[in-house]
């Protein structure tokens, strides 16, 4: 018996021996592998440690709309912020050199952006533990729109968590990275086999499957409620414990002018009830379509009395109620078909009410930029006016986010010395925007960006394509998207202008277009000139 036994155990001790030489050996690749993202950016900003002396830092937190999304380069928050200080605290301007910073600061003040696209509260609290070694003075953090995406919301799975206690295996993570890394590779490959933009050949909108789904009142939502309601208390206990100032911004998305991205009937809803839904659906959107609100809304709401969950019909009761006048009770149709969309691109507006009451358990204050943006409103509705899809901002909501951020600031006490706080100084917005520093072709860019991000919303995406070519008129890509959209939206007057537009201006790019796309070819669609 004692010979089995210490084979058995020679057996398992080399096993032992050979892993942890696997995981010695992956643990000395990561050592020496690339600093993640966060690192990069600290190097990127040069932040000295210690804190050199009259130095004033804001850090940002936040996902794509902090970044500023598709106006990150030109008029992103951190740039506005930098921007209005020069004006707002003109001694400070006039001694960067004397305050350490590099060119481009706004004097002592330093803004750095810690956000991440794609990225919920979770990624936020853990970069703010990370971030206070770098002596903030403050943070502003606007969390909003990603707690429902599905990359935000595996932590209430069990595999996920087995996925996490694994990755404590150095050789686990460093497995990980070369996949991710060869995933990686392969997109540069499949881009560079078809740099031509076109939304099907790119796989621009990804489809959605069962797990990226958030139904009304599942386990699922009241976790993602949860987990942000807890991480947004974290983010003031980590600041008031390091003597931070925090200053969490209320959120804005289109609610009024974004239908719902999926619906889904109640559960246990019998063939007769849905017929009946169907029936009354079906009258209310011919209503609808024809712009006679007051006979649709009857109809609606019988349909809703047979299912209260379906988004879409929540939704169209709320364009019926505002093209009526009847603003408040729009806004709380508009809210409910957030809540109740299935695929959330937009956090409820039910989190901005939490954000409130956190902040006065608290005693802070909170930077309510949802309040300056209604005041915005011509008709005290969220819409498409400064925010170009479903939560993204244009130039000027982005200066109105900065700008409320700084209203905010700088009455609190650390600061109402530190600045001169001439408010005298500012100028009007069109001043400032003459001055970004974007040109015509970048603009048509950006344009173009959401256009595609639009994807099947394809009338909405139409007007950014027209946009974009307003500004660049011979760019083939964004002729060639204009065309699909057209094309899948039915308007075939259009349809046809716009494939004799592209035909006569590039000839080679329509008629690669027409292979690619064969089923253009039984359009009114003109032939390419030889």
């Amino acid at each position: 018996m004692t010979r089995p036994f210490l084979k058995w155990l020679a057996v398992g001790g080399t096993w032992v021996l050979l892993l942890g030489i696997v995981e010695l050996g992956a643990w000395a690749v990561l050592r020496r592998a690339p600093p993640d993202s966060f690192t990069q950016l600290v190097l990127a900003e040069r932040l000295q440690e210690p804190k050199p002396p009259g130095e004033i830092r804001v850090f940002l937190f936040g996902g794509s709309t902090m970044n500023g999304a598709y106006f990150r380069q030109y008029a992103s928050p951190q740039i506005w912020i930098r921007t209005l200080l020069l004006d707002l605290c003109p001694a400070d301007a006039q001694a960067p050199a004397a305050a350490g910073l590099q060119p481009g600061q706004a004097g002592r003040w330093r803004i750095v952006n810690f956000s991440r696209d794609g990225r919920g509260t979770d990624e936020i609290v853990a970069r703010m533990r990370r971030a206070l070694r770098y002596e903030p003075d403050v943070f502003f953090v606007y969390a909003a729109h990603n707690e429902g995406l599905t990359i935000n919301t595996k932590k209430h799975q069990q595999a996920y968590r087995v996925k996490e206690w694994m990755r404590r295996s150095h050789f686990v993570r460093l497995a990980e990275d070369w996949i991710e890394q060869g995933r990686d590779r392969l997109r540069v490959v499949r881009k560079a086999m078809d740099s031509r933009l076109t939304g099907r050949r790119l796989g621009l909108v990804k489809r959605p499957t069962d797990e990226d789904l958030v139904l009304p009142g599942s386990e699922k939502k009241q976790w993602i409620e949860a987990n942000a309601r807890r991480n947004l208390r974290t983010m003031y206990e980590l600041t008031r414990q390091a003597g931070v100032a925090c200053l969490l911004s209320t959120f804005v998305s289109n609610e009024a002018e974004f239908p719902p991205s999926r619906s889904v009937h109640r559960a246990g809803m019998d063939a007769e009830a849905l017929r009946a839904w169907e029936a009354a659906y079906e009258a209310a959107r011919a209503h609808v379509g024809a712009g006679r609100w007051a006979d649709a809304i009857p109809l609606l709401e019988s349909a809703r009395a047979l299912d209260p969950q379906y988004a879409s019909a929540a939704f169209d009761l709320g364009t019926c109620l505002r093209r009526l006048g009847r603003t408040e009770a729009a806004q709380r149709a508009f809210a409910e078909a957030i809540e109740l969309d299935a695929l959330p691109n937009r956090d409820s507006p039910r989190l901005n009410d939490d954000l409130r009451q956190i902040a006065q358990e608290f005693g802070l204050p909170l930077v309510e930029f949802r309040e300056a943006f209604l005041r915005t409103s011509s008709d005290g509705l969220i819409g498409r006016q400064h925010v170009v899809d479903n939560c993204h901002l244009d130039a000027y909501g982005y200066y109105l986010l900065a700008r409320t951020f700084l209203e905010t600031l700088a009455p609190l006490k650390p600061f109402t010395q530190r600045c001169a706080w001439r408010w005298d100084r500012l100028k009007p917005f069109e001043a400032y925007e003459r001055a970004l520093p974007i040109t015509d072709a970048q603009r048509a860019e950006v344009y173009k960006r959401i256009g595609i991000y639009l994807g099947s919303r394809f009338d909405w995406a139409v007007e950014n394509y027209q946009r974009a070519l307003a500004y660049a008129p011979d760019d083939p890509e964004t002729q060639q998207l204009l065309v699909l959209a057209y094309y899948q939206s039915g308007r075939q007057r259009e349809l046809a202008e716009a494939m004799a537009d592209m035909a006569r201006r590039h000839p080679a790019e329509f008629a690669r277009m027409l292979q690619d796309y064969p089923e253009l070819a039984a359009t009114t669609a003109p032939r390419p000139q030889r």
